[in-house]
């Protein structure tokens, strides 16, 4: 069967779960609070569910855009930052919708907003050949690697999106054979 998405509560003085709420979503991507609720963005959707826990909690989708998926909460509203399609958009939950969007360049990575201030990670903003900032550190379990693996997934577009997840995938293979490939 398939496997309910949902977010849970954690109690913090038990550190046990409390309250779940399950949510009609394949998956959720980034998590923040603000205006009472709780934010998860779901970039397959393309929409940031606003739930508002409680004995009867309520749920409702924002429309975002395919790739919405790293989220912020600051000075009353929630920031959203969209991969597949270069935007931060600003969701005013008193009105439960998108005022704002911004294009910026590059492919967006992640977003933190705090005190009138909305800062976003941008990889690939020049063209040719990305600045080495848009490559993680090499990974080697310690020791001298012998192979270098480098992916060349791409950042953008429909594939875009899938990148993430390969690159977590490869690396998670790579550290569960200590980092060993046959002979390398």
């Amino acid at each position: 069967g398939e496997t309910a998405v949902s977010v849970t509560r954690i109690n913090t003085r038990t550190n046990r779960p409390g309250q779940t709420i399950e949510l009609g979503t394949n998956g959720l991507s980034g998590l923040a609070l603000g205006a009472g609720s709780v934010w998860a963005s779901a970039p397959d959707d393309g929409v940031v569910w606003r739930i508002e826990p409680g004995p009867d909690p309520i749920t409702r989708t924002i429309s975002v855009g395919e790739g919405a998926s790293t989220i912020s909460f600051a000075d009353g509203g929630l920031w959203v930052a969209n991969f597949l399609d270069d935007t931060v958009s600003r969701i005013d939950p008193a009105k439960n919708t998108v005022t704002q969007t911004i294009t910026l360049p590059g492919t967006l990575q992640g977003i933190a907003a705090v005190e009138g201030k909305v800062w976003v990670s941008v990889v690939g903003t020049g063209s040719g050949v990305l600045p080495a900032s848009a490559c993680s550190a090499i990974e080697s379990g310690g020791r001298r690697p012998d192979v270098l693996i480098a992916s060349d997934l791409p950042l953008r577009g429909e594939t875009g999106q899938i990148t993430r997840s390969m690159s977590a995938a490869i690396l998670f293979v790579l550290r569960q054979h200590d980092f060993k490939a046959g002979e390398h």
